[in-house]
């Protein structure tokens, strides 16, 4: 238990930066809403998603995504050799 305490502290560190807080300060003055609603229901929508691509990084590896969108380019960034027409090996 006290490691998930301290593994958990350190990821709302991590996720709680002040460049998200600044961004969020930005968007209060912007729409002239309140600062802990958009805080508290910003919190409540990312929460899920912080979960999904925490799984599927779990699953397929942080660069999974960006390896699969370079082989689909013709310019060829972050090709393994893959020929054409043949599916990409995950």
């Amino acid at each position: 238990m006290k490691e998930l305490l301290i593994a958990s502290t350190a990821f709302a560190l991590f996720v709680i930066c002040p460049r998200m807080a600044g961004m969020t300060n930005i968007i209060a003055s912007a729409t002239h809403l309140s600062i802990i609603r958009i805080a508290v229901l910003g919190t409540a929508l990312a929460l899920p998603l912080i979960i999904l691509m925490a799984l599927i990084f779990e699953e397929y590896g942080a660069f999974c995504g960006t390896s699969l969108l370079c082989r689909n380019r013709s310019h060829g960034c972050g090709s393994r050799g893959d020929t054409e027409g043949e599916k990409p090996k995950i």
